[in-house]
């Protein structure tokens, strides 16, 4: 609360921002196209797994969990030409497939796979165990209509999050791209 003269201390607004008319709202935004996944893409930005995320190196993943129990790679990739290696640490529940553009280079988190017992949740708060009706009003307005009753894609194949389903419940998380 601000008591005094009327005039706000330096460098704050002297009065609430003005709501443009007319201005979108994820309320209000047409929904995206159902073959349109840059749309989705782009409404749903970077997802995060508490302080797991594409783009980190296996350095900081080992900080944080440990040595890996099973290490496979690095090989070429086909369909990409990039190079991967997937790592895992099964008894946290923590999968990653890490990749970079030559077999000596650096390489950083691509896909992420959780499943139990992972305790981390994405940056909406969903884990292993939420509803499937908590996981789809969280990703409201970046869902793919297309997904089966299996799976929530939010985002897209080509990149995004999918929650994979049983009994109503997430099972499975998977982050990044799942189709080239």
């Amino acid at each position: 609360m601000l008591v005094g003269c009327g005039v706000a201390p330096q460098g704050l607004p002297t009065e609430a921002p003005a709501v443009r008319a007319g201005a979108e709202t994820e309320a209000t935004r047409p929904a995206c196209a159902m073959d349109d996944d840059t749309c989705r893409i782009d409404r749903l930005g970077a997802v995060r797994l508490d302080w797991l995320a594409e783009g980190l190196a296996l350095e900081a993943l080992e900080a944080k969990l440990g040595a890996p129990a099973t290490r496979e790679g690095p090989s070429e990739e086909g369909a990409t030409g990039e190079w991967v290696t997937r790592v895992a640490w099964p008894d946290q529940g923590v999968e990653v497939l890490l990749s970079g553009p030559q077999e000596s280079a650096p390489q950083t988190v691509r896909n992420i796979w959780l499943r139990a017992p992972s305790t981390l949740a994405t940056d909406r708060g969903i884990r292993l165990g939420s509803t499937a009706d908590e996981a789809r009003a969280a990703y409201a307005g970046t869902l793919d209509p297309r997904a089966g009753e299996a799976s929530i894609v939010a985002g897209s194949v080509y990149g995004g999050v999918i929650f994979a389903v049983e009994g109503g419940r997430v099972v499975g998380i998977f982050v990044g791209p799942a189709a080239e």
